[in-house]
This record gives C-alpha cells, structure tokens and sequence, in this order.
C-alpha cells in the first residue's frame, strides 16, 4: 500500500506542473496504475503512477491521469514525496544545467561536423566535376592525337609513295641519260 506522506499535494490546474509530466523514468517500484487508489481524480478512474526525470522535481514520485489520448488528459497530478530539501533542489537543478550544457556542446559539434561534412561533400562534387571535366579534355586529346598519328602516317605514306616516283624519275632519267 502506497504511504502518504505529509508533503503530498494535489493539483488540478497546476499548468507548469502538468508541462513537465512528459519528462518520467521507468521505476519498477513505482509504476502502472494503482487500483486500490481508483478515483483519485477528476475522471474517477485509476491514476498513474509516475516518477519526475526533470528539474529539481528527479526523483519524485507523483500520481496523474492514466489517460492515455493528449485530448482526454486531465491536469491532474499529485506528489507522493514531498519536495526536495533545497540542498538537494540546488544539487538537482546544477545536475540539470550542466547537463543542458553538455547537449549545447553535443549540438554545436555536431552542427560543426555537419558544416565540415557539407563542405567536403561541396569539395568532392566540385572535384568530381573536375574529373570529368578532365575526362573529356583527355577525350579529346586522345582523339586529336589518333588523328594527328593518323594523318602522319598518311603523310609518311605520300613521302613513301613520293620518294618512290623520285626514284623511278631519277632511273628513267638516268637510264635516258645513258642512253644519249
């Protein structure tokens, strides 16, 4: 059976309360839905049982809606424990802020590792279009080289075929020449 302590308090319309009712820890010693407190609230129906994983509320055991639907949900809640000493709160909420500092830290690099992945991502799309900038021009290149190579065998070919005509010239000349 649950024991109530003295600091418990209820609240219906507590709105800054109800905001922090999403932040819970799984406890197995306290948890579900207690039947022997049914209508405790405003819908006469079982309440959760839940513990607080925010602010200097950590660690506090509270009751509210077991309404399952945001629409359905009542501002029902209900401590259990009372408040923490403020030692223990001053302990809570430098806990909290520095883990809160922590996050920022954890956010701002990866922010900065998504700035530099970004930018090596934009360095190798510009190098890839180098590359295949490069390609083309090698490409071409090549193509214009087998062209060049091409035409200087066809060249070598006419200076074959040129010299051999000179060589007939210069026999049939020759063979003239002695002939006379």
């Amino acid at each position: 059976m649950v024991s109530w302590s003295e600091g418990s308090s209820s609240s219906w319309d507590d709105e800054s309360v109800t905001s922090q009712l999403h932040r819970t820890i799984p406890c197995y010693e306290w948890c579900g839905i207690p039947h022997e407190l049914s209508s405790r609230y405003l819908h006469l129906e079982s309440c959760l049982m839940q513990v607080a994983f925010q602010s200097t509320h950590t660690g506090r055991r509270f009751l509210a809606c077991a309404k399952e639907k945001a629409e359905e949900k009542c501002s029902y809640l209900e401590w259990i424990d009372s408040e923490w000493s403020v030692a223990m709160q001053f302990c809570m909420g430098q806990l909290w802020s520095m883990y809160g500092k922590e996050n920022e830290d954890i956010i701002r690099e990866n922010l900065n590792l998504g700035e530099e992945k970004f930018k090596i991502i934009e360095e190798k799309r510009k190098m890839e279009e180098e590359l295949r900038c490069f390609k083309l021009d090698f490409a071409k290149m090549v193509a214009d080289k087998e062209e060049a190579i091409n035409q200087l065998g066809s060249a070598w070919l006419a200076i074959s075929d040129l010299k051999e005509e000179i060589e007939k010239k210069k026999l049939a000349d020759h063979g003239c020449t002695n002939l006379h």
